[in-house]
């Protein structure tokens, strides 16, 4: 996700600041609506966190959803607001491209961070992924709720001061949305540049955060988990993690023996976990096989895995 609330910061700095041009309600709900999935998948146990609706074909059909939802309860949206001294009325249409911007601001965010997600779907491929360092993007969501909050309370002190709602926009106030957008600018500009690999040499730390089971019979399914994480000051740069198995198994993504992921990069104190679904031949002969893990990264040493698993007869 980010995890679920960090959405909220930017969802809430950025529909102030362009309040009421935003529907600010819809806004708020579409920013984390789309994690729905990951929760659903987890009570699920299945073997991704992010499916289909984290890409922005599958986020499209939350973002209809959500419109729909709050234009039909849009009254009590309002009353809601009205307590927080807001006051807005919105146009379906309003609130259609509004909870379309809050969804695909969820995925472009999500993007940064996880293997698992291919925003472009059907397009199998994340161009995003650890572009930018994990630090950064909580760090980015983070500073973006406590602005919002600067922008609410200066909005809400102004409108009780002239006795009228939040509501409309201000000479003033344009010039304060300005100067926000700018430190907005400036905050992300500085979390990137404290996740540049200027100083320091890369440490690679690989783990195999799941393993396969000792046992296992044909036609069954297993994931393995490679934890990788860089705690050194430098930038690894070619990360490429491998796993090789012998006939009669294959990875998912594949459907053979072999699977290679990357190359990659990972800035200082990142990391990522990368799975491998595998899943077993119902043709394969008993007995027990090794699988081997390698992941490899320029200057470090490579590091390799050998995990065995058996396959018995159900």
């Amino acid at each position: 996700m980010p995890f679920t609330p960090f959405h909220l910061g930017p969802t809430f700095l950025i529909g102030l600041l362009l309040f009421p041009s935003l529907d600010l309600a819809s806004f708020l709900v579409a920013g984390v609506i789309v994690d729905v999935e990951p929760f659903y998948l987890m009570s699920q146990r299945g073997p991704y966190l992010h499916g289909f609706f984290h890409s922005y074909l599958g986020a499209s059909i939350f973002g209809v959803l959500v419109a729909v939802g709050m234009y039909s309860i849009r009254g009590g949206s309002q009353r809601i607001l009205e307590l927080f001294w807001i006051q807005q009325r919105s146009s379906f249409w309003k609130i259609l491209f509004t909870s379309l911007l809050g969804v695909y601001s969820h995925v472009f965010l999500d993007s940064f961070l996880y293997w698992d997600i291919k925003p472009l779907y059907p397009l199998e491929l994340n161009p995003f992924l650890n572009t930018v360092s994990a630090y950064s993007v909580y760090g980015f969501c983070g500073i973006s709720f406590l602005l919002g909050f600067v922008v609410y309370a200066y909005r809400a002190v102004k409108a009780r001061m002239s006795g009228r709602p939040i509501g409309h926009v201000s000479g003033p106030m344009n010039r304060l949305i300005i100067a926000l957008l700018v430190v907005v600018v400036v905050a992300l500009g500085s979390w990137l540049w404290m996740s540049l690999p200027f100083f320091g040499e890369p440490e690679l730390r690989v783990n195999l955060a799941s393993t396969p089971p000792g046992e296992v019979s044909p036609g069954d399914t297993f994931e393995i988990v490679v934890e990788v994480i860089n705690e050194g000051g430098g930038e690894l740069r070619n990360l490429v993690i491998r796993l090789e198995m012998p006939e009669g198994f294959a990875d998912s993504v594949t459907g053979i023996n072999t699977r290679t992921v990357g190359p990659t990069s990972l800035h200082s104190r990142d990391g990522f976990g990368q799975g491998f679904v595998v899943t077993v031949s119902k043709n394969i002969p008993l007995g027990s096989y090794t699988l081997r893990v390698t992941v490899t990264a320029d200057n470090t040493s490579p590091q390799t895995f050998s995990p065995s698993v058996k396959v018995v007869k159900k």
